[in-house]
């Protein structure tokens, strides 16, 4: 389709700038498409929007710290691009029903 490479080109954006604190802006800038478009279109050929592709890549690499460091929760959180060790707490119990202290304690 035709805006298929800007949509990559987006989704590769998100992966290596994930644990930077970006927007749907930065990454609609980077693909020069206009947030609202860039969010319908990626939402098309992804299946998620760019903001939950986002969340998405933040969590699997803090799944993977919390189970393979023993690094404090707070330098987890901010190495993966989260603003606060709390707004991490949130988007664990949000999709796991469980913290992340508890996820790496099983």
């Amino acid at each position: 389709e035709k805006y298929y490479s800007n949509i990559m080109a987006a989704k590769d954006f998100i992966d290596s700038n994930y644990a930077e604190q970006i927007n749907i802006d930065d990454i609609a800038a980077d693909t020069y498409l206009s947030p609202n478009f860039l969010r319908a279109e990626f939402k098309n050929f992804i299946g998620i929007t760019p903001h939950e592709y986002l969340a998405e890549m933040r969590i699997a690499n803090a799944c993977k710290l919390l189970k393979s460091t023993d690094r404090p929760l707070a330098e987890i959180a901010f190495e993966c691009g989260f603003k606060s060790q709390s707004y991490m707490n949130y988007i664990f119990k949000k999709k796991f029903k469980k913290t992340p202290k508890m996820y790496r304690e099983e």
